[in-house]
């Protein structure tokens, strides 16, 4: 029916004593026909070899199960695949051991459509992946890119930065469409975030203004400004940020990022018609020696922390 994959998984610790399991699931369809699928986030747990479960996921890119409500945008072409990025947390006292091995449990539905543009809830998945460790990701010597399934998205350029007091990975992602249509689309607000190898975690501040050059959609608003012929690409900027501590600073940086694709109704009205959630793994943390020597505004290397 389809195949499911953990493409990358990576822990991190957030503010008082919550801890977080992030994972990007690669999902394809093995079947000659479109297959929707959803989940209900309230059944994905993971568990570390110390008996801790993460649970309360947020999940993009899959449909989601709500009572009654079912979210049928994750709809896959036949022989077709797309992500699906789950972040799940637990609260863990300082004195209580943490595992450093993760099982993941997640049970997806298949959506069945029914006449009517109506749907009903087909069959339910159990999928379990083991063995999950800190820092998984694929290994590529190339530019990290995605393939989310009508567009692919590539990191052409990433970038150490410093903006007063925030240290800054500024990254260039061209977006290319690869599909036989015209193609809208929008970043979603609030939905960047970077963690790097040693569980830092990158944000965007209390403001989300970490993207350029393409159209944000937050709320019920929608900007349909970046839109791409059939195989037209566009480049488009997005920064991720934090405030360095006393923390081991990492050298490679996970980021995590999600687009919605536009329909113009002919009332010209706007909907969404799916979520992507895109994972690009393996970018750079390092200063350049280059940048380093000519002192310029991204080259100047992070102070160390004051004792």
């Amino acid at each position: 029916m389809f195949s499911a994959e953990v493409t990358s998984f990576h822990t991190s610790a957030g503010a008082n004593g919550i801890h977080f399991a992030t994972a990007t699931v690669h999902l394809v369809n093995k079947t000659k026909k479109p297959l929707i699928l959803a989940c209900n986030a309230s059944k994905i747990i993971a568990t570390d070899d110390q008996k801790n479960q993460y649970s309360g996921a947020m999940v993009r890119g899959l449909g989601a199960i709500s009572g009654s409500s079912v979210d049928t945008k994750f709809t896959l072409p036949p022989g077709g695949g797309g992500d699906a990025l789950l972040e799940l947390r637990c609260r863990i006292a300082p004195t209580t051991i943490r595992g450093v091995t993760f099982d993941l449990n997640l049970a997806t539905r298949e959506i069945e459509p029914l006449e009517g543009q109506q749907y009903k809830l087909g069959v339910e998945h159990a999928l379990e992946f083991t063995g999950l460790k800190n820092g998984l990701a694929p290994t590529s010597d190339g530019k990290p890119s995605v393939d989310a399934g009508p567009f692919t998205a590539t990191v052409l350029r990433s970038k150490m930065a410093r903006a007063g007091r925030w240290l800054t990975q500024e990254m260039t992602i061209n977006l290319r469409n690869t599909s036989d249509k015209p193609l809208i689309l929008a970043y979603e607000y609030g939905s960047s975030f970077g963690l790097d190898d040693q569980g830092n975690r990158f944000g965007y501040g209390t403001s989300d203004q970490s993207t350029t050059g393409i159209g944000v959609v937050s709320g019920t608003k929608a900007d349909p400004q970046f839109v791409l012929a059939p195989g037209e690409s566009r480049d488009v900027h997005f920064t991720a940020a934090r405030a360095p501590g006393r923390e081991i600073a990492g050298t490679e940086l996970t980021f995590y990022t999600a687009l919605q694709a536009l329909e113009i109704l002919p009332s010209s009205q706007i909907r969404s018609t799916r979520q992507y959630s895109l994972t690009f793994t393996g970018l750079s943390l390092k200063w350049s020696t280059a940048a380093a020597a000519t002192g310029s505004e991204t080259g100047i290397p992070p102070a160390a922390p004051s004792e």
